[in-house]
């Protein structure tokens, strides 16, 4: 194997490190900021992202680089951008079959298809531009963008990872917390301890 062909080896390696960690990524912190509800609603709509995919590359990612790949520059080029919008034109399509199932659906599992329909036709896009890199023997590019990927993705992951704790430990809740562990305590020590402990709690708890 020449050196060229080892390091394209390599980057392809690496790049399909990087997707896998962002699909890695994505389930720690939905199963860390979800509830049970919502996480399952989470697994269906990927579920149903990872059939959308699968169709895409179907008809754009994969016989770019199973036809192209060996063609000149010129061509592979063309036949990229029309692979890019087969992509965008399928993204579109699965958006609106994912809005409407989502609006008949409703509850967490709509909302998570819903918000799947907007998004999809930018993600299978960002996808093709993968095959495409590949097919121009740009491995470096497909990784690097792919990195971007996962760099945004995480951005918004840390976003919604820290609104989802400070929902979690919001005043109110702790003031909460704080009239139950209160009552609980005194219940277990006598009546005169579980109104005076009672009767404090509830005033921190009306407190601002």
């Amino acid at each position: 194997m020449s050196r060229a062909a080892a390091r394209r080896a390599a980057w392809g390696v690496a790049d399909q490190a990087v997707s896998s960690l962002t699909n890695f990524a994505v389930l720690v912190v939905a199963a860390r900021a979800l509830d049970l509800e919502e996480f399952g609603a989470l697994a269906l709509a990927l579920a149903a992202y990872s059939v959308a995919l699968g169709v895409t590359r179907a008809l754009s990612g994969e016989p770019l680089t199973v036809c192209y790949s060996a063609t000149s520059v010129e061509r592979t080029a063309s036949e990229a951008r029309g692979a890019l919008a087969t992509a965008g034109a399928a993204g579109v399509l699965c958006g609106v079959v994912f809005a409407l199932v989502g609006a008949v659906l409703g509850g967490s599992v709509g909302t998570a298809l819903l918000v799947l329909a907007v998004v999809v036709p930018g993600l299978v896009i960002q996808d093709t531009w993968r095959f495409v890199f590949f097919a121009m023997g740009r491995a470096r590019a497909a990784c690097v963008n792919d990195t971007v990927w996962l760099v945004v993705l995480g951005i918004l992951l840390v976003v919604v990872g820290s609104r989802s704790l400070s929902e979690r430990l919001s005043p109110p809740r702790w003031r909460w917390c704080r009239h139950a562990s209160f009552r609980t305590f005194g219940r277990s020590t006598g009546g005169s301890v579980a109104t005076s402990v009672s009767g404090r709690a509830m005033s921190w708890s009306s407190s601002p």
